[in-house]
C-alpha cells in the first residue's frame, strides 16, 4: 500500500464530472510484422496479462473517512482483467474521421473509481485510414493523471510495447492482492502523516526562502521580465469547460526537418521551436475568429521532476513554468527569438528554485481539502471571475522513442493523444515524437474548438513559414 502526495491527489481533488483526468492515448498498428496477421481481443488480454508484473494496473485508489488525509494506492484483491479489456468495431467508413469519433466516446466515459484506474479498448474495422498501412488496428488505452503524468505513460508504453518483434514475455507474475485496511486503520495513521507532511515542506521552503529572496530582490526593475508582468489576456480557452465532449487531433512532422529550425536562432531548443509554432498556429486561429488579444498570450508548461532511474510507479512529480507566447508577433522568425528569451527566463527561475523541490513543496500541500472549493466554483460558474496565470492553454512537451515500437509483433506506426482538459484551461497542445516523426497533438472542447481540423492547418501553416525563414 503506497500512499498519494499533493502532486498526485490534486488531480482527483479538481476533477468535475465535466473534467475527467484521465488521458487517451491512441496507437495505430501494422500486424504485417507479426506471426499473426491478425490480433483479436482474447489475444490482447493474454499480451497485457503477461506483462502485468511490475506495473502499477493493479492498484486501486483507496480514500481515507471524512477526506482526512491523502488517499493510498492498493493492490486490488478484486481485479479482474476482463474489466478493463474490450473490443469495439469502428463503423463505416472507417477512416481518421470515425476513428477519432470513436475515440471521442471513449473519452467521455468516467473511469471506475472502485477498480484500478485505466482501461484499453482494441478497436478494428479500419478499412480507410489514409496514411497507415492496409490492415492496421488500433488500441486506445486510458490512464488518470493522479497515477500517471506525461513521463510515465512514456514509460508505462515502453514496459508494454517492446523494441524486438520477437521479444520473449517477461518472466512470471508474483503478484500478491492487499488486504484493505478498515476505516479506523487509515484515520489513525492521517495525524502522524500530516505531521511528516509538514515538517519536509518546511524543510524544502526553508532551504530555499534565501533563493527566492534572492530572486525577487533581483528581479525589481529588471526589464527583462516584463513581458511575463504584463496582464495575462483571456482567450476563448479560458471558460468553464462545462461538458464531457471532447475533440482532438494533430500534426505529425519531419523530426529531422523540425531540428534544424533551432539553428536558425542561437541557443534554441527543439521544444523553442515547437513553442514558436504554437504561437503562430493560435495568432491565425484567434484572429480568424476575430479574438487575436494585443498582448502576447501566456501559457503554462509542465516541467518533469522525475529522476532517470525512477519506474513508472513514482506517480507525478512534476512542477511548472509560465512564460509569455509572442502571439501578438506577425514575423515568425521574431517569434521564435522571443520564445527562446521568454523560455531561457522561465527555465533559469525553475532552475533556481529547483523542480524537485517545487514537486516536494507541492505534495505536502493537503489537496484533500480542495475538492469542495473545486465543486462550489464550478456550482456557482466562478472560474470567469479568478485570476488565471494563463491565458487557457496549457503546452506540454515529452519526447518519445527513437527505435520502432512492437505490441505483440505489430509495428506501432503513428500514435495520437487526447489529453485532460480542466475549468480555465481548455485548450492543450501536447508535444512528443516518435522515431522519425514530431508529433504536435491537442485537445479541446466542440464548443471552444468547432473546427480542430483547422487549428491542424493553422499548425502546418505556421511551421511551413518559420521553415521559409532558413
Amino acid at each position: 500500500m503506497k500512499q498519494l502526495g499533493g502532486g498526485d491527489d490534486i488531480w482527483f481533488a479538481i476533477e468535475t464530472d465535466t473534467t475527467p483526468m484521465h488521458i487517451l492515448q491512441l496507437g495505430i498498428y501494422d500486424p504485417s510484422t507479426s506471426e499473426s496477421a491478425e490480433i483479436d481481443l482474447d489475444d490482447v488480454k493474454q499480451f497485457m496479462r503477461e506483462r502485468l508484473g511490475g506495473l502499477p494496473l493493479r492498484q486501486k485508489l483507496l480514500s481515507v473517512p471524512w477526506n482526512a488525509d491523502f488517499p493510498y494506492w492498493i493492490e486490488d484483491e478484486d481485479f479482474d482483467l476482463d474489466q478493463h479489456i474490450r473490443h469495439v468495431r469502428v463503423p463505416p467508413p472507417g477512416d481518421w474521421a470515425a476513428l477519432l469519433s470513436v475515440c471521442g466516446e471513449i473519452m467521455q466515459e468516467p473511469l471506475d473509481r472502485s477498480r484500478p484506474l485505466w482501461d484499453m479498448v482494441l478497436l478494428t474495422d479500419l478499412d480507410d485510414l489514409e496514411g497507415v498501412p492496409e490492415g492496421c488496428f488500433a488500441l486506445a488505452q486510458r490512464v488518470h493523471h493522479g497515477q500517471f503524468d506525461g513521463t510515465n505513460i512514456l514509460r508505462l508504453a515502453s514496459r508494454i510495447h517492446s523494441t524486438d518483434p520477437k521479444a520473449e514475455p517477461p518472466p512470471a507474475d508474483e503478484w500478491e492482492p492487499e488486504r484493505t485496511p478498515s476505516g479506523v486503520e487509515l484515520l489513525m495513521r492521517a495525524p502522524w502523516n500530516r505531521t511528516q507532511r509538514i515538517f519536509k515542506g518546511a524543510q524544502v521552503l526553508g532551504s530555499n526562502a534565501p533563493r527566492l529572496i534572492e530572486m525577487l530582490s533581483s528581479s525589481d526593475g529588471d526589464d527583462s521580465s516584463s513581458a511575463e508582468s504584463q496582464p495575462v489576456p483571456q482567450t476563448r480557452f479560458n471558460q468553464a469547460i462545462g461538458t464531457r465532449e471532447r475533440v482532438f487531433d494533430g500534426l505529425t512532422l519531419p523530426l529531422k526537418d523540425v531540428m534544424e529550425l533551432r539553428h536558425l536562432v542561437e541557443g534554441a531548443t527543439v521544444n523553442d521551436v515547437a513553442l514558436s509554432i504554437c504561437a503562430g498556429a493560435l495568432r491565425k486561429y484567434l484572429r480568424a475568429k476575430g479574438e487575436l488579444p494585443k498582448d502576447p498570450l501566456a501559457i503554462s508548461s509542465p516541467v518533469s521532476a522525475h529522476e532517470q532511474d525512477e519506474d513508472e510507479s513514482t506517480g507525478n512529480r512534476i512542477s511548472a513554468m509560465f512564460a509569455a507566447l509572442p502571439t501578438d508577433v506577425a514575423d515568425p522568425l521574431e517569434r521564435l527569438r522571443l520564445v527562446r528569451q521568454a523560455t531561457k527566463r522561465s527555465k533559469d527561475t525553475t532552475e533556481e528554485i529547483g523542480a524537485g523541490n517545487m514537486a516536494d513543496v507541492i505534495n505536502t500541500i493537503p489537496t484533500y481539502l480542495l475538492g469542495p472549493l473545486v465543486d462550489a466554483i464550478v456550482r456557482f460558474g466562478l472560474i470567469e471571475y479568478l485570476p488565471n496565470p494563463a491565458s487557457g492553454v496549457s503546452i506540454t512537451n515529452v519526447p518519445g522513442p527513437r527505435k520502432p515500437s512492437y505490441f505483440r509483433g505489430a509495428r506501432l506506426v503513428r500514435g495520437i493523444g487526447c489529453p485532460f482538459l480542466f475549468d480555465g484551461v481548455g485548450l492543450i497542445i501536447a508535444i512528443s515524437s516518435y522515431c522519425d516523426d514530431f508529433l504536435m497533438q491537442f485537445g479541446s472542447t466542440p464548443k471552444m474548438m468547432p473546427d480542430p481540423e483547422f487549428f491542424v492547418e493553422c499548425l502546418r501553416e505556421a511551421y511551413e513559414e518559420l521553415a521559409a525563414t532558413q
